[in-house]
């Protein structure tokens, strides 16, 4: 039985021979029975990868087993980058940037709020 190298790994079980990792997959222990794909927000773009590359500050890929770092996007708008993914925001928040950490008060939220303020004022003062 052959104990296969890190980036390799069995062709099946007790097989005699080595495969290479194929692009978007790793194999980050000696023996493995097969190579792991690359999580969301990391890609290999090379055979043999004993480890996976992450993504730009603010990208992510949309699924597992990425193989390029043009798979590595940008949020949408109205989500941010947050923990290694795209976090939608909530109602009444969002954000003017595709590489957003974080989200910001609607304008139209923010304008419905200064009216209603402005409204109870205005009853509290008659």
């Amino acid at each position: 039985c052959t104990l296969c190298s890190t980036g390799y790994a069995m062709s099946q079980a007790g097989a005699e021979s080595c495969n290479h990792c194929r692009p978007g997959t790793y194999a980050g222990a000696q023996g493995q029975l097969s190579c792991d794909l690359c999580p969301i927000g990391s890609y290999s773009d090379s055979t043999a990868e004993e480890s996976c590359r992450a993504c730009p500050g603010g990208t992510l890929t949309a699924a597992a087993g990425a193989s390029s770092v043009r798979d590595c996007r940008l949020c949408t708008l109205g989500s941010f980058y947050e923990d290694g993914r795209c976090s939608q925001c909530f109602w009444g928040f969002t954000t003017t940037s595709r590489h957003a950490t974080s989200c910001s008060m609607s304008a139209s939220l923010e304008a419905a709020l200064i009216a209603s303020t402005c409204s109870l004022l205005a009853v509290s003062v008659i």
